[in-house]
């Protein structure tokens, strides 16, 4: 990938983040309906233009990627300010 080309991958997936939010937020749909709407529609789209066998292997590689990681709300302890003293 060059770097025009990871420069507008990163546009597209913030223009499609910012529409989940508005989904969410302005139209008050459910994050998890959002969610799951949006991977059905990528992975149909992406089966529709490389083909079912492409498209599987993509989620795949993805889904190595991603599993085992934990959600945000784990993360939110963490990422608090220290308080008081040890």
């Amino acid at each position: 990938m060059t770097d025009e080309q990871s420069r507008q991958a990163d546009q597209v997936s913030r223009a499609i983040v910012e529409q989940m939010e508005v989904l969410v937020k302005v139209h008050g749909i459910d994050p998890a309906l959002v969610l799951a709407a949006t991977h059905g529609t990528v992975m149909t789209e992406m089966a529709v233009a490389c083909g079912g066998d492409v498209a599987a292997e993509m989620a795949r590689n993805a889904a190595d990627r991603v599993e085992g990681l934990p959600p945000l709300a784990a993360c939110e302890l963490a990422r608090m300010p220290a308080q008081g003293r040890a």
